[in-house]
């Protein structure tokens, strides 16, 4: 080996050694030259007088514990030496986009938290961590990464951004959660005027980063937010119910902050505006409970009545009444009429009948989710709150063991639902080829 030629020293570190440049060479370049071209040897970092290197088997482990997901072993190699987080295979491939196209949350998450570049353009191809994450189809690592702040128009060598790369495989549900993706300082700079607390702002934060916008989702999500709070003894001012007025403004003002000419964003601009019509009906039967509520008692009022009010099943086939009638109200108080994506919406909504199919939140969902639901069927997603692959849930449908058609999320879905869809069962099992897709 070469490096036996030069003056070097053992480290305590396994699979290390500690090179001493000679004065005399000026700027160390000869000492560079030997150490370059030696064969198991990696250089990890230089200071004027040092050069440590390392084995190159500490380099391969580290790679194959990215590759299987081994993250105890991960963690443990970091420890010994942190210049891993930011190294290099021969195809320029660093370990946070390894871990991305692995699709490994955890190990992700442990390396940004590490200090990991989120936007590294080092691979051959010119691909970045948030490309990886869009070709493994993971929304939550592309979510993390962008917090982290991943550019979203980088290119690669062809030219293509992450969200094209994604579309390119199918992942429409990536391509639409990045090109509706919103800083959370675009939220947070409202919180000072407003008096809001940062717990707050991040729950209103993941509420507009959902790509379901169904009205049952968010009261579900207002609901559990204070229950969690009461439960554990938290203060339940710090709930965004609590705060809907300030919410809703805030909602609304970016609503018409991505209808101005210099930033026209039609879909996430309608996506906004519903989101806060759900906040404010929230909030109203909210206030309306806790004027007619016994002042002795403590409990907070739940909004599991409203929440039924908006499943309740109407003829032919259950579908929600109270949900439809809110959202086409919601759709008519849109206040840029100019918009060319509404009026494409008022005139497929308007042409057909009250609880017919499609529903309106099937037909929002398409126009603002783009091509991620362009296949979905009436009951493909969940039929409480609207979840499903599709949007970003990971757990798999479970369909009504009755009629096969109506799918939950979860159990608790499923009970929420079943006080009207027993109801309907038997009829929407008669009718399965209305729920089909023509061919």
């Amino acid at each position: 080996m070469i490096l036996d030629t030069l003056e070097t020293e053992t480290t305590s570190l396994k699979g290390y050694w500690m090179l001493k440049a000679d004065s005399s060479f000026p700027r160390v370049k000869k000492s560079r030259s030997y150490c370059l071209i030696s064969k198991t040897a990696v250089m990890v970092s230089i200071s004027p007088a040092i050069y440590i290197f390392k084995n190159s088997e500490v380099v391969d482990s580290f790679r194959n514990a990215l590759s299987i997901s081994d993250i105890e072993k991960v963690k443990s190699l970091l420890s010994v030496d942190k210049s891993l987080i930011n190294s290099y295979d021969k195809e320029g491939l660093s370990p946070l986009q390894l871990a991305c196209f692995r699709g490994n949350l955890p190990i992700v998450e442990f390396l940004l938290k590490c200090g990991a570049s989120v936007n590294s353009t080092s691979h051959k191809q010119g691909y970045t961590a948030l490309m990886f994450a869009g070709l493994s189809g993971n929304i939550e690592i592309v979510e993390l990464l962008l917090h982290y702040g991943a550019r979203v128009n980088d290119v690669n060598s062809i030219g293509r951004t992450a969200s094209q790369m994604a579309a390119f495989v199918g992942n429409h549900n990536i391509v639409t959660f990045i090109n509706n993706y919103l800083e959370r300082e675009e939220i947070s700079i409202y919180g000072p005027k407003l008096k809001l607390v940062p717990e707050q702002v991040s729950s209103l934060h993941r509420l507009v980063l959902m790509l379901n916008i169904s009205p049952v989702k968010v009261f579900l999500l207002l609901k559990n937010e204070v229950e969690t709070h009461s439960q554990t003894g938290g203060n339940c001012d710090k709930c965004m119910l609590m705060h809907w007025r300030s919410i809703h403004s805030i909602l609304e003002d970016l609503c018409n902050k991505y209808f101005t000419p210099h930033l026209t964003h039609e879909p996430l601009s309608l996506k906004l505006h519903l989101l806060a019509c759900c906040i404010r009906k929230a909030g109203e039967y909210h206030d309306k409970q806790s004027k007619i509520a016994d002042p002795q008692d403590n409990t907070f009022p739940s909004l599991k009545q409203l929440i039924k009010k908006f499943l309740l099943g109407t003829e032919p086939y259950g579908l929600p009444l109270g949900q439809e009638q809110f959202l086409r109200q919601s759709v008519t108080s849109f206040p840029h009429h100019q918009s060319t994506l509404w009026r494409h919406i008022v005139q497929q909504i308007s042409s057909i009948d009250l609880c017919g199919i499609p529903t309106a939140l099937s037909i929002l969902t398409k126009a603002i989710n783009g091509t991620i639901m362009h296949n979905s069927r009436p009951f493909e997603l969940c039929a409480t709150c609207g979840d499903g692959p599709e949007l970003g849930k990971s757990e798999k449908l479970k369909a009504c063991q009755q009629c096969k058609i109506a799918c939950y999320c979860s159990v608790s879905c499923q009970r929420l639902h079943w006080f009207t869809h027993k109801k309907y069962c038997s009829v929407i099992k008669k009718h399965k080829k209305e729920f089909e897709l023509p061919k």
